[in-house]
């Protein structure tokens, strides 16, 4: 069975209409402390963290880089980059433009306010596309530019993929993040772990981590520990319900280990912050 692309009033007038130009293709390798100057630039770049980690100042927000993550760093957005200062970063780095995809600026990977920083699983195969990158770009012919552009495309349809690039094309990192921010608003009472999570949003459990810390703030466990707290707080000062009914609500079946994770969290009982707060 074939998949036909071109349909046949099309055939005499094919092209190709995602074929980004590659300008440079460079391996970096930084001493710890490595930092540079905040600057932008009218083409794309990708940069993919072999060795190390970095801090990224990326439209005036502060984002976390490590090893294994990459760097989607869109045209005309200042940008600044930080080494750590106890490890020596290592970097694949490719810039190209004429790029366009639809519903964004030209040489424009995601949306404004999207965390540029995508985090790949360790057999990741876009880290194996990378290195065919830096391996074909020493091959000064048109067979070893060919072969960088068809890797080059295959690395960005996989990115824009993994960070949620609809037929709308809405970059959807965000929105997964977002998506999962309601069902644990909806549904603090029940028994969620972050499997359940990741099954929701439909990405890994450690990419899921990652993007929703850099999106919300914290981890989703921590986030879903938070709004349980948040809301038992709000029960104990403004209901009569049992502490064992709270417990229940804000999904502890075990009276006993709720108040013992309420303490901790809290530095007190859930009875004594009651009374604490009844007072005022």
């Amino acid at each position: 069975m074939y998949k036909n692309y071109v349909s046949p009033e099309e055939k005499d007038n094919a092209r190709d209409e995602f074929d980004p130009r590659v300008l440079q293709i460079g391996f970096e390798h930084n001493s710890p402390g490595w930092y540079n100057l905040e600057h932008s630039h009218k083409s794309c770049e990708l940069i993919y963290l072999l060795k190390g980690r970095e801090s990224l100042v990326y439209d005036g927000r502060r984002y976390e880089a490590a090893e294994n993550d990459v760097l989607l760093i869109d045209a005309d957005i200042n940008h600044q980059e930080f080494a750590s200062s106890d490890t020596v970063r290592e970097a694949i780095v490719i810039t190209f433009d004429r790029f366009r995809f639809p519903d964004l600026p030209e040489n424009h990977l995601i949306e404004k306010g999207v965390s540029p920083v995508v985090r790949l699983e360790a057999d990741d195969p876009i880290a194996d596309l990378f290195q065919v990158l830096l391996e074909e770009s020493r091959n000064e012919n048109y067979m070893g530019y060919s072969m960088v552009s068809a890797a080059l495309k295959m690395i960005l349809v996989r990115i824009l993929r993994r960070v949620g690039k609809g037929e709308k094309g809405r970059t959807t990192s965000f929105m997964e993040c977002e998506k999962v921010k309601d069902y644990i608003d909806e549904n603090y009472g029940k028994k969620i772990t972050l499997d359940d999570l990741a099954d929701i949003a439909y990405i890994s459990k450690g990419h899921l981590s990652h993007q929703f810390k850099i999106t919300i703030g914290e981890a989703p466990i921590r986030y879903l520990i938070n709004k349980r707290i948040e809301v038992a707080k709000d029960l104990l000062i403004n209901s009569d319900l049992s502490i064992a009914d709270i417990a229940y609500k804000v999904g502890y079946d075990n009276q006993t280990y709720f108040s013992q994770f309420f303490d901790k969290e809290v530095g007190m009982s859930p009875t004594a912050y009651r009374k604490k707060q009844r007072l005022i």
